[in-house]
């Protein structure tokens, strides 16, 4: 055998047998390596979609609280927890459990009782969220502290919530917080029922409960079944007892997982593992999600006793589990052994190839030689020398191949020193681009980028948006700290570095800012350590937020109004009840007593100090905007007329009054008592500001059409002095009720809450400017009527009239029946007196031929007027009724017409008044 053929049968099997030691070598090497590192980005894969699953939850309770938060839901639970505060803790539960029988036996949508939880404000407002969050959520209802229910955007089940698990768990005796209630799949739905309900609170009271179903299993759906997470693995959500909460292809709790993972989940175990299930080697990674593991902060969990639910839970919490097939993750080390394995044979073949090449003799020993020195010389360096030689010849033939071969590597190593030298070149073009983005980007941000040093905190650059908001100038800052321009204080600064040192950045932080002419500016703070040339420096960016601090602030003032105008009704109501009997008896008495006898004028004194009450409640009536009055066309110029004239009598002469009264200013639709008690109010407080200094005080009205407040025409009404003018901090206080700033004693402070509420209640607007020093102008704005007509005078007035029919009289409070039914009495009627709801309504039913009439009173605590005149008029429609009230949310005269109650009368009522509205209401039936 020929030596060549010997030399390449060595290669080859020398070749051979090498690469097959080493590639077994390395894969064995490699392999339990290669299996931990998988084990761990296993777990890591677990880990970070359990991340991504407790995120959406987290934005879930992000957006349910900005829901909570708002005032259209705190409004709605302190009016229905008031409707309830007044009973005792057992009147209460049977109210709850009387109306959660009729809801239970109620099944009609459509059915009244159950519109007013469906379709009220808050449940629309509730409605329009489900629409603007599309396919986000179910059902959304709201319950009150007491557990009974507000509103809800579809009938549910039951109206009382107070006695179920996931309401006390988020109530907690008024200490609870966030809960999500896990009940599992409901085949009444077909989907996943998963409730978040939040506490809602006032200050720090709990005053009621939001409960959102939500759609999650659709957001893990998007979550876990993408296109990237399919290349990773395998990804199921499951609780710790071991049913499957969601599996791409399959009904969620319709599978469970292996008792090896199950028993893991049991001991808190979630070090990731190696499964062998039915003979396929799977990689586990197991993660608990940290919300559903019941800590203080957050609530989880659900029962079966709730609702008959498949697999309902049982306390458990929630695992992501990911499942990787070992072969698949072993496919990537088993592509490498037989990338190695082809590219060493290749190199067998290549060694085998080039030892026949070198293995031949030279036969022309001194052309080829030559041949060969030109192909060098022109570099050609892939030579074929023909020599076959075994002497001296054919040692230079190989010496010349071995130095074409050393010339070929040395040309390629050069070729690649010069690609890599224009590689970099490219990369340090790409930094200088970069560079100068980032320069654009900094020096064009609309908000407030600094950079400063690490160490000192000296600003060394600052974007335009720094400049133009801050007024302080670039060679001015730069070199400069923050505290040494002013522009933070010193304990804000080591407020933020402390966050910074156990944060690594800062995030956010609210902050007071001095600009450079000393005024303040607040903004949302950030901070971030970047690395500049190898050194640390500090990434600075501040949002400007003053406008919104500003419109906050006006917001609390609005519900600040708006709360202590619902307080002032809750007085009036009490009030009114109270007084109805001093002055009824009292007139009552001087019906009976000798005309100009002590005891007569005794009691008249007792009559119009009653009266004199009454109308300051009726001022309190007017501030919150409850009050009933009537309302007409009114020329405005007329009502200032008697006023200015009434005022110039009561005012010193030493004090002017200019007017500019334009005479052709259109209608408005008003109630003229009230109108003129605006302008006397308004008058009187310009009186008090120019008193001391004998100044003027300035009145004008005038049609106009550029107001902001009435994009409409609209009427002024300005009121105007030249007096000492109201400081900016009392400025936010005069219109609320009892703020005065006279002696004490000398002023009751609902002279401006008063006008307040008239301005409001005629959906107009009022604004006030003052300057110390100058003096203060008021405006109000009242809306023109569309289409003018005369002034409609009030209607005559219906003498006092009597009669002989039957009332019913209904009234809980025993004097003020008593007081009613002698006024009736009085007038010839004959009167049956009730002082329970349910009586009169089984006195009604027993005979409701009997009664020509029924006169009730409005909040009664086991059923009130308006749900009584319901019974009433089912039983016999068309009966006359009268609602007497001294102040309530549920009903006015509007929507006692509606409901079809003939008469409404405001309490305290005197006798003319109840026989003139009990005769009209009689007549006008007896008439249809």
């Amino acid at each position: 055998m020929r030596l060549s053929n010997k030399f390449s049968l060595a290669i080859f099997f020398t070749g051979f047998f090498s690469l097959i030691i080493i590639s077994g070598a390395i894969y064995w090497i490699n392999y339990s390596n290669f299996l931990k590192s998988q084990l761990e980005y296993t777990s890591f894969l677990s880990r970070a979609a359990a991340e991504n699953i407790e995120r959406a939850l987290y934005e879930k309770i992000d957006t349910a609280l900005t829901l909570a938060n708002s005032y259209i839901i705190k409004e709605g639970l302190m009016r229905s927890n008031l409707s309830y505060a007044h009973l005792s803790p057992d009147a209460r539960n049977r109210s709850i459990e009387q109306l959660n029988k009729k809801w239970k036996r109620i099944t009609t949508p459509s059915d009244h009782f159950i519109q007013e939880f469906t379709h009220n404000k808050i449940a629309d407002f509730l409605k329009r969220q489900q629409m603007t969050l599309k396919g986000k959520y179910g059902e959304i209802f709201l319950t009150n502290k007491y557990g009974a229910l507000v509103a809800s955007t579809s009938k549910l089940s039951t109206f009382a919530h107070g006695h179920k698990y996931w309401w006390q768990g988020a109530y907690d005796n008024g200490e609870g917080a966030v809960f999500f209630d896990d009940r599992g799949y409901d085949d009444s739905v077909g989907g996943y029922v998963l409730g978040l309900v939040i506490p809602v609170r006032k200050d720090a009271e709990i005053i009621g409960i939001l409960k959102c179903n939500l759609n999650i299993i659709g957001s893990i759906n998007r979550l876990l079944t993408n296109e990237n997470h399919k290349r990773l693995g395998q990804f199921k959500l499951t609780r710790s007892g071991g049913m499957i909460v969601f599996e791409e292809g399959f009904k969620p709790l319709s599978t469970r997982m292996p008792e090896s993972i199950v028993q893991k989940m049991d001991v808190k175990d979630s070090t990731p593992f190696l499964l062998n299930d039915s003979g396929e080697k799977h990689l586990i990674g197991l993660s608990e999600l940290e919300l559903t593991k019941n800590k203080k902060g957050y609530g989880f969990g659900g029962t079966f006793a709730s609702i008959d639910h498949k697999m309902g839970n049982q306390g458990e919490s929630w695992y992501l589990i990911c499942y990787r097939e070992t072969g698949e993750v072993l496919r990537s080390l088993g592509n490498t052994i037989k990338w190695i394995l082809l590219v060493g044979s290749l190199l067998v073949i290549i060694l085998i190839v080039t030892a026949q090449f070198f293995s031949r003799t030279i036969s022309q020993p001194l052309s080829a030689l030559n041949d060969a020195t030109k192909q060098i010389a022109d570099g050609n360096f892939d030579l074929d020398i023909n020599i076959k030689q075994k002497d001296e010849f054919g040692c230079l033939a190989d010496a010349f191949k071995k130095m074409a071969l050393d010339l070929k590597d040395s040309t390629v190593s050069i070729n690649f020193l010069k690609n890599d030298i224009a590689e970099r070149k490219k990369i340090e073009e790409a930094l200088q681009a970069s560079k100068e983005t980032f320069s654009k980007i900094f020096q064009n941000a609309p908000i407030l980028m600094t950079i400063s040093s690490f160490q000192d905190g000296r600003y060394l650059d600052l974007n335009e948006a720094f400049v133009r908001v801050t007024g302080y100038k670039r060679n001015v800052a730069v070199g400069s700290t923050s505290v040494e321009l002013g522009f933070i204080t010193k304990a804000e600064r080591e407020k933020i570095i402390r966050e910074q040192n156990a944060k690594g950045r800062v995030t956010d932080m609210e902050l007071a800012l001095t600009k450079a002419d000393g005024s303040k500016m607040y903004c949302l703070y950030s901070a971030e350590t970047i690395t500049v040339s190898g050194k640390q420096r500090l990434l600075s960016l501040a949002t400007d937020i003053t406008d919104r601090k500003d419109m906050e602030a006006r917001l609390l003032q609005a519900q600040k109004m708006e709360s202590i105008g619902n307080l002032a009704g809750g007085i009036a109501h009490d009030f009114n009840n109270l007084l109805f009997p001093i002055i009824g008896m009292s007139e009552l008495l001087l019906e009976d007593l000798p005309e100009g006898s002590l005891e007569a004028e005794n009691v008249k004194e007792i009559f119009l100090a009653g009266k004199r009450a009454s109308d300051l409640v009726n001022q309190i009536l007017t501030f919150s905007r409850q009050s009933e009055h009537k309302m007409v066309p009114v020329r405005l110029q007329n009502v200032l007329k008697e006023v200015l004239k009434l005022s110039r009598s009561t005012i010193p002469t030493s004090i002017e009054i200019h007017e500019n009264i334009h005479q052709d200013c259109g209608l408005v639709m008003a109630d003229p008592t009230q109108i003129h008690q605006v302008a006397m109010n308004l008058i009187t407080n310009a009186l008090h500001a120019v008193e001391e200094k004998n100044g003027i005080i300035y009145v004008q009205l005038e049609e106009i059409t550029d107001s902001v407040s009435q994009p409409e025409k609209c009427i002024r009404l300005s009121v105007s002095d030249n007096g000492i003018g109201i400081s900016p901090d009392t400025i936010q206080k005069i219109f609320e009720p009892y703020f005065t700033t006279k002696e004490k004693g000398k002023g009751t402070g609902l002279g401006l809450a008063v006008v307040y509420g008239i301005v409001k209640e005629h959906k107009g607007e009022i604004k006030v400017h003052s300057e110390i020093g100058k003096g203060t102008t008021f405006k109000v704005y009242l809306p023109l009527m569309k289409k003018s007509s005369e002034i409609v005078t009030a209607d005559n007035m219906i003498t006092a009239a009597t009669g002989t029919e039957r009332i019913l009289l209904v009234d809980d409070e025993v004097s003020v029946a008593k007081l009613e039914g002698q006024i009736l009495s009085r007038l010839g009627y004959h009167v049956t007196i009730k002082t329970k709801s349910s009586d009169a309504l089984n006195a009604f039913r027993a005979n409701s031929n009997f009664f020509d009439m029924v006169i009730s009173d409005m909040t009664m605590p086991d059923m009130t007027g308006d749900q009584l005149s319901k019974e009433i008029l089912s039983i016999k429609p068309n009966t006359p009724i009268i609602i007497c009230t001294g102040f309530s949310e549920r009903i006015n005269k509007a929507q006692a017409e509606i409901m079809g109650v003939k008469g409404f009368l405001m309490k305290p009522v005197v006798k003319s008044d109840m026989a003139q509205m009990v005769r009209k209401v009689l007549d006008e039936s007896q008439n249809c």
